[in-house]
Parts: C-alpha cells; sequence; structure tokens
C-alpha cells in the first residue's frame, strides 16, 4: 500500500505531537527518505491484484515547524524530489512502464493550542499546493482472477490545491508516555477529487538514553465513489493505516529516526510497505 503517504505519517517525538505547539522562537525539522517497493495494489473495491510489473517509488520529505508564540505555531511540509518507476514483465497492447521525477505538494498552515486542565487542546489550519511536475509511470490491467480485470495506473504527482482542517488533542501520561490525536477535513480544487475524512491517534514513550517509540493509526475515506485505480495513492483513496517510528535523539539537537507503516480497508492504493529513514532537529 503506499501506506499514509497522503497524510504524511508524523515519526516519532513528543516534540511534535497533536495537540501541542512550540514554544516562541522553538523549532522541530524533520527530513527522511521514503521508500516503497511492491508489485501489488488495490482496487477501488478493496481487492488485492498483481500489476504484472514492478514499481519503485522513492521521495525525500520535509517537515518543520515554529513557535511564532507560546500558543501559535506554524507548520511546513513539502515533497521537494521524487522519483516513482514501472518495470513491466508483461508487455501488453496498451500498458505502459516508464519512470517519472516529481515534485509533491508543498503545505503550509498553522496550530493554535493552550493547556486545558490536564490536556493539550488545538485547531490547526493548512493550505497545500501540488505542482503537475510527475508524469503516469505504469498503467494497465490487474492479473486478476476474476474477468473483467480492471485498468490501474500508478501516477504519483496529481496537480491539486487542497485544504485541511483539524481539532487535535494531547496529554502527558506517567512514566514518559503521551497520547495525541486529531481528527479533521480534507477538500480539494483544481482537481476531480471528492473531499476526505481524516484522523491520526498516536501513543508514545520517551525512553532513557534519547530513544523515542511510538505507534499510530491513521484514517483517510474519500467522501465520494472511488472510481479509478491510481494504485500510486494520490488521488481519491481509502485506507486505516498503522505503524511505529523509532528515534534515537543522539544529543539535545539531533536525532536519528526509522519508521514503517501498513494498513487494512485499503481501495485505490499500494499493496507495499512504506518504509522511512531520516533525521530529526530541534
Amino acid at each position: 500500500m503506499k501506506w499514509l503517504v497522503l497524510l504524511g505519517t508524523f515519526a516519532a517525538s513528543s516534540t511534535h505531537a497533536a495537540g501541542w505547539t512550540q514554544p516562541e522562537g522553538g523549532f522541530y525539522a524533520r527530513v527522511t527518505n521514503r521508500i516503497l517497493l511492491g508489485e501489488k495494489g488495490y482496487d477501488r473495491h478493496g481487492r488485492s491484484h498483481d500489476t504484472g510489473g514492478r514499481f519503485t517509488d522513492w521521495a525525500l520529505t520535509t517537515y518543520g515547524e515554529y513557535g511564532l508564540t507560546d500558543t501559535l505555531t506554524l507548520v511546513g511540509h513539502l515533497t521537494p524530489a521524487g522519483y516513482a518507476g514501472f518495470e513491466d514483465d508483461t508487455p501488453a497492447p496498451g500498458r505502459v512502464a516508464a519512470s517519472s521525477f516529481y515534485l509533491g505538494p508543498l503545505s503550509v498552515g498553522a496550530r493554535y493550542g493552550r493547556p486545558v486542565g490536564p490536556l493539550r487542546l488545538a485547531v490547526e489550519g493548512r493550505y497545500g499546493y501540488a505542482p503537475p511536475i510527475g508524469d503516469t509511470v505504469g498503467s494497465g490491467v490487474f492479473l486478476c482472477e476474476t474477468k473483467p480485470c480492471e485498468r490501474f495506473d500508478y501516477t504519483p504527482a496529481v496537480e491539486h490545491h487542497r485544504f485541511d482542517a483539524e481539532v487535535q488533542v494531547g496529554a502527558g501520561l506517567p512514566w514518559g508516555l503521551w497520547l495525541s490525536g486529531s481528527a479533521g477535513a480534507r477538500a480539494f480544487a483544481g482537481a476531480d477529487l471528492d473531499p476526505a475524512l481524516t484522523g491520526f491517534a498516536q501513543l508514545g514513550w520517551t525512553g532513557p538514553w534519547g530513544l523515542v517509540v511510538e505507534a499510530h493509526f491513521t484514517l483517510h475515506r474519500t467522501l465520494g465513489d472511488l472510481e479509478t485505480n491510481n494504485i500510486a495513492g494520490t488521488g481519491e483513496t481509502r485506507y486505516v493505516g498503522r505503524g511505529f517510528g523509532l528515534s534515537w535523539w543522539m544529543n539535545e539537537r539531533i536525532a536519528v529516526t526509522v519508521g514503517q507503516d501498513g494498513g487494512f480497508g485499503i481501495r485505490s492504493n499500494a499493496a507495499a510497505a512504506s518504509r522511512t529513514i531520516g533525521v530529526e532537529l530541534r
């Protein structure tokens, strides 16, 4: 699956869990390499099929926060470089096997939050734009047991504007644990994409020796009917994602981080593990 690519998973760090803001002048940044390799995809009905080839997708992703005040934090996300390719094992008329560099969405926004009793409550809004840089690298007919088989595409970049709104909550727990979550909605313009509901839930633990571990669930549910099978996950899709992240803070300023994500209830998306490796700064 292109597990959690649309929502963008948050790597393990309590410094940017949902609901919390940065202190005035504080910052957090993360740069990761996301890797997706696979041969299968989920169609719009939720059935997994072989594509008859292999897709490769690498993306450099960046995320940052800056505390404008103690209660207002600016946030930003960018995929400045990506590469996707499809190798066809079963050449046939009408099939596409190619490769392309692409540029992912740029999103900017703000989070306003403050403590309410033992909780951290926040609201966040973001605007994003995905430019038309990136071509369809794979296309064909699924290899399926039930005929007729539907067509699929692997299109890593779909031009659109997006608007996100979320409510967030976080809570610190004993023994270095924390909980955070969000619920929101996403609307689109500039492309024929239906609105979607989004959600996020996370349990994290800050341990000794600079270790931070977290597990999360993510929801993305397109509200309209799914009409295409873009298994890159950049169009209309549905899934409940699950994953984990591990960070090791070598000192107060820099950490290395790794993660992996999966999911269930997946439609119109890839059937492959999404893995990340990167660095965090604060």
